[in-house]
Order: C-alpha cells, then sequence, then structure tokens
C-alpha cells in the first residue's frame, strides 16, 4: 500500500497505472506487455481517426492477428500493427510481422471457419485482401511513445 499512498496526490501516468496493478497481482510482465499494448492500440486508433482519416472496419481483432484494420479516404483497407514500446516500432515487429507472406497466411486464416481468426465479418475482410493481393495493401506500424503520448506511423511495402 506504500506504493499506492506515495503515488496519490500527483496524476497517473501509464508507469504509475502498471506498479500499482502489477504490485496488487504480482510481478507479471504479461499483463504489463497486454495492458501496454492495449493503451497503445487505442492511442493508435485516435490517432487514424483524428490525423489520417482512417474509418473502422467492422474488423474483429483475434490474439496474434492484426491489431488493427482501417479504411482510407479511398474506401481501401490498411493493416496497422500498433506497438508501444521504449524502442522504436520496427524493432518491436515479430519476426515475420510486416511481410506479404504474414499478411496471406493471416488473411487466410480470418476465411477458414475453423480458424479462430475467423468471424462472418473477419472472412469478408479476409477475402477482400486475398482479392485485391497483399502488395496492393498499405501496411502501416504505429509506434506509440507512451511517456509523450505520441505515435510515430511508418509504412512497410509488401
Amino acid at each position: 500500500m506504500s506504493q499506492i499512498a506515495q503515488i496519490c496526490g500527483k496524476m497517473l501516468f501509464l508507469d504509475d497505472f502498471i506498479q500499482i496493478t502489477t504490485s496488487r497481482l504480482g510481478k507479471s510482465n504479461i499483463l504489463e506487455n497486454r495492458l501496454q499494448g492495449s493503451i497503445g492500440e487505442e492511442l493508435v486508433t485516435a490517432f487514424a481517426h483524428k490525423k489520417m482519416g482512417y474509418k473502422d472496419t467492422n474488423f474483429e481483432q483475434k490474439y496474434h492477428g492484426f491489431d488493427r484494420i482501417f479504411r482510407d479516404r479511398d474506401n481501401k483497407l490498411v493493416i496497422v500493427e500498433s506497438k508501444a514500446t521504449k524502442t522504436s516500432g520496427i524493432s518491436a515487429l515479430g519476426k515475420d510481422q510486416g511481410t506479404s507472406q504474414s499478411v496471406e497466411r493471416i488473411a487466410k486464416k480470418m476465411c477458414n471457419s475453423t480458424s479462430s481468426y475467423y468471424s462472418v465479418e473477419n472472412k469478408k475482410i479476409g477475402e477482400e485482401i486475398l482479392r485485391v493481393g497483399v502488395k496492393n495493401l498499405r501496411f502501416l506500424v504505429a509506434h506509440v511513445d507512451m511517456r509523450s503520448q505520441s505515435v510515430d506511423v511508418l509504412e512497410i511495402f509488401l
């Protein structure tokens, strides 16, 4: 409780919230990473709407799938991986994230009714990805600096 008392009286930042949560639930990198990732994804969504003019799709996010899928002003799909780290977003990508092979593999899983990536809406998006071809998609890495809550966006050409 001494940690919480020290934090009272000042505005809470993400690090403070993580410290409180992990002290109450036990140290957990998994919890910290998921919390930071969720907050980062919400910041990226707000940025995509306000600064880039993107619209939401009916995409249902699945664990280990794409973070977000938007539509740009021309109604084309934009796949976004969001990273909330202290390093760059590119260095935080998984070993095959942002490759045409991984995008195609996930799109096929979105279409497969036996896959955990599947939903009726995801199937429609997956079919569109496969129909237009991954080389014709936009794939963005949005990096969130959790301290300043600033977002940097980098496009990866598949």
